[in-house]
C-alpha cells in the first residue's frame, strides 16, 4: 500500500497499473501484477490503499438514495448509473434484489405489515426478516446448514402466503366456489376429505384445520383437492380404479366410442371421461399395456360396432382416428 501511495504522490493522482509499473521500475517497487495477485484486483489494491472509494460504499449510497422514498427494498434496474463493475456486487447485496418484480414487491409489503405470523412458515418469517435486514440467502443458508436456494424457496413461500393467503389463491377461490354449490355429495373412500372440504368452504384455512385434526397442512390440502377434483370433474378417486377388471374397462372404452362416433385418441378419451365419468386412460394402459393395446383388446373384437377392415388389425390394435 505504501508503494501505491508513493506512486500516487509522485503523479498527483491515482495511478493506472501501467503508470505504476513505470514508477516501480525506477524505484525498485513491487510490480503491479504482484500487487494485483495480493489484493485480488487493481481496483481492490487502490481501495485498500485509500486512493479510491470502495464500490460497496458507492452502491450503498445509491441504494440509500432510492430507499429514501420509503421503500424497504429495490431492484437493480431501479438504480440508474451503476457501473458495469458493480453488477456482480449488486447480486450479492440482498437489499438490492436482482430478482422478479413480484418478489421485491412482496418483501416490501410484508415489511410494511410487520412480517405477520403465518402458521407453518415460522422459518420463512425468520429468514424474511433477516433478508430485509441485509443478509444474503447464502449467508443465511451457511448459518442454518442449508443451501442459499433452499433459503430462497422458504422465504418465497412465506411471502406468497402473506400476500395471497395461500400458495394458489385463484384455484383456492375456484374450489370454494364450486364446492359451496355442489351440496357436498358423498364420494366413496373420501368421507374424511368431505368433512375437511366442508370446513374449508366455511372459511377455515388449511393451517387451522390441520391444527385441530393433527394432520400436516399439506395433507389437508391434498385431501381437499382430491375431493374437489372428484366433485368438480365428475370422476372417481384414482385408487378406486385399481380393482377394475378387463371386461369392465373395455365397456367404458366401447361406451366412449359409441358416444363420440369414432375411435378416440388418448387425449380425447380423457376429456370424455372427465365429462361423463370413467377410468382415466392411464388406468387402462396399466391393464392392457399400451393405448393401442386398449383399442385393440377392448374395441376391435366388437366388429359390429366398428367398420374396420380386417387387414388394418394386426394384433396391435386399430389405428387411432378410425371412423365408425
Amino acid at each position: 500500500m505504501s508503494a501505491l501511495k508513493e506512486a500516487a504522490g509522485e503523479l498527483g493522482r491515482v495511478p493506472t497499473a501501467k503508470e505504476y509499473d513505470r514508477i516501480a521500475r525506477e524505484r525498485s517497487l513491487p510490480k503491479s501484477n504482484a500487487v494485483t495477485s495480493f489484493f485480488g484486483s487493481w481496483r481492490g489494491a487502490l481501495e485498500a490503499a485509500g486512493l479510491v472509494r470502495s464500490s460497496a460504499c458507492e452502491v450503498q449510497e445509491m441504494v440509500e438514495r432510492v430507499l429514501s422514498g420509503g421503500k424497504r427494498c429495490v431492484r437493480a434496474s431501479e438504480i440508474k448509473g451503476l457501473p458495469s463493475s458493480v453488477k456482480a456486487l449488486i447480486r450479492s447485496k440482498v437489499i438490492v434484489l436482482k430478482a422478479k418484480k413480484e418478489t421485491v414487491t412482496w418483501l416490501d409489503r410484508a415489511a410494511k405489515a410487520g412480517f405477520p405470523e403465518v402458521p407453518g412458515c415460522e422459518k420463512g418469517r425468520e429468514f424474511a426478516v433477516r433478508v430485509a435486514s441485509g443478509e444474503t440467502y447464502r449467508e443465511i443458508g451457511s448459518s442454518e446448514g442449508m443451501s442459499g436456494e433452499r433459503v430462497r424457496q422458504i422465504v418465497h413461500k412465506y411471502l406468497r402466503r402473506v400476500v395471497h393467503g395461500t400458495g394458489n389463491a385463484g384455484r383456492m377461490c375456484r374450489v370454494r366456489r364450486e364446492l359451496s354449490g355442489s351440496g357436498f355429495p358423498e364420494v366413496p373412500g373420501l368421507e374424511e376429505a368431505r368433512s375437511l372440504a366442508e370446513r374449508f368452504v366455511s372459511g377455515e384455512t388449511y393451517e387451522s384445520i390441520a391444527e385441530s385434526t393433527g394432520l400436516p397442512w399439506w395433507r389437508v390440502k391434498h385431501l381437499i383437492g382430491k375431493y374437489a377434483a372428484c366433485v368438480m370433474e365428475g370422476r372417481k378417486p384414482r385408487g378406486l380404479w385399481a380393482g377394475i377388471d378387463r371386461d369392465t374397462a373395455a365397456g367404458y372404452v366401447l361406451k366412449a366410442v359409441r358416444d363420440l362416433g369414432r375411435v378416440p385418441t388418448r387425449r380425447e378419451y380423457d376429456a370424455y371421461c372427465r365429462a361423463a365419468g370413467g377410468p382415466p386412460s392411464h388406468v387402462l394402459v396399466r391393464i392392457f399395456g399400451s393405448w393401442r393395446g386398449v383399442l385393440g383388446a377392448a374395441v376391435f373384437p366388437r366388429g359390429d360396432v366398428l367398420n374396420v377392415a380386417a387387414a388394418e388389425y394386426e394384433g396391435a390394435g386399430v389405428p387411432e382416428g378410425t371412423q365408425v
